[in-house]
């Protein structure tokens, strides 16, 4: 079954067994902040997020109840004959209705890093496997056990990095607001931290093809002394702020043997 089919079908069971004012839906590699869901300030018939300026599936669209009846009432007489149910549900509400759509940040949609966490008002992030899932919800609900600012390629731009204890894999994972920057780490003996993490290279061969390989990553982070860490080769990471070993010893944190620590 197609996506617009099957967004046809869930719709219009939702009229038929809820009684409901407004319905949302996103994709299930979003992650939804429900509270902040339910206390979207200013809800209108149609909102979504910014993303090409329509509307998004992925990230998430609130439609009122009177425009989930005219889509279903609309498919039954004719379904649009495009391909993803955002843009089936957009045709009808805003080409044959003309209903506006009130677009917001708040359901967002990207890898560049901005989730929701603590210091914003974000509701949803699209393109989100377990472990940022898991990294928005250390952040957000004050589990993880560090949280600090990192300053990625020495740029200025500086990002949330999040320490956390993953419930699916059991080990220490850091995830640098960016699906790039992220892995597991370790102390090693020195006392330096080691964070591990693979980086999807696409490469074209001679005959035309794209194809993908998986290039490992170590970067080993020096304590400066006054309480920052520090890149001794300067890689994907910069600058660490005040960030306590002490965290991670007392959490279990895996040390790692001195054959696998590499140096530049």
């Amino acid at each position: 079954m197609s996506l617009p089919k099957k967004t046809f079908s869930c719709f219009k069971y939702a009229l038929e067994n809820y009684d409901f004012k407004y319905l949302f839906k996103c994709d299930d590699d979003t992650f939804v902040v429900p509270e902040r869901l339910l206390h979207l300030s200013e809800p209108k018939d149609i909102v979504s997020n910014s993303w090409l300026n329509q509307l998004s599936g992925g990230a998430g669209y609130f439609l009122s109840r009177d425009c989930v009846q005219r889509v279903v009432n609309e498919c039954q007489i004719k379904m649009p004959a495009v391909w993803a149910e955002d843009l089936m549900v957009q045709e009808i509400l805003t080409e044959r209705f003309h209903m506006e759509i009130r677009m917001t940040p708040e359901f967002h949609w990207g890898t560049d890093g901005a989730w929701p966490d603590p210091d914003n008002a974000r509701i949803t992030i699209h393109y989100a496997d377990y472990v940022i899932m898991e990294a928005c919800e250390h952040l957000l609900y004050g589990s993880n056990l560090a949280t600090c600012k990192v300053m990625v390629d020495g740029k200025k731009d500086i990002k949330n990095c999040c320490f956390y204890k993953s419930d699916v894999t059991g080990r220490v994972m850091y995830v640098v607001n960016s699906t790039k920057y992220r892995g597991v780490c370790s102390l090693d003996h020195a006392g330096a931290l080691i964070l591990e993490y693979d980086e999807v290279i696409k490469e074209k061969a001679d005959n035309g093809e794209t194809k993908k390989r998986k290039e490992h990553h170590l970067i080993r982070l020096v304590p400066t002394g006054d309480g920052y860490w520090e890149d001794d080769r300067y890689g994907p990471l910069g600058i660490v702020t005040p960030l306590a070993p002490e965290v991670f010893l007392q959490n279990d944190l895996p040390a790692k043997q001195e054959s696998d620590i590499v140096t530049a």
